[in-house]
């Protein structure tokens, strides 16, 4: 399979490690394109739109480990929200998944909701 890890820092290295000694073809995307060799680095920032041409085509699967850069709700909005949504426009009709923290950063305004 050919998958995309978007915000590809910790998390989303680990994962591409794993995917990548089963065998599938793994890009990841953040904004340092430093990354593990068997990971095929995409330099792009989810904070701005994206052109469906940053993407590579015939993608099997999308996952998405954004973290915020910051405690803020800045930080928080831009990884929760404006990210996700720069992506999707990108990916267009394909599917996501999406990982992300259980709370709101100490001292954020941003409350949880929902019963997870």
């Amino acid at each position: 399979m050919r998958i995309l890890i978007a915000g590809c820092g910790y998390v989303g290295s680990a994962l591409g490690l794993l995917l990548a000694a089963d065998g599938h073809t793994v890009f990841g995307l953040r904004r340092n394109p430093a990354l593990p060799a068997a990971i095929n680095p995409i330099r792009a920032d989810l904070s701005t739109p994206l052109p469906p041409e940053a993407l590579p085509p015939d993608l099997d699967a999308v996952v998405s480990t954004a973290s915020p850069g910051g405690s803020s709700d800045e930080a928080y909005r831009t990884a929760y929200v404006d990210g996700p949504r720069n992506l999707i426009s990108a990916l267009g009709n394909r599917r996501t998944s999406g990982a992300s923290s259980s709370s709101p950063a100490p001292g954020s305004t941003a409350r949880r909701t929902g019963n997870g």
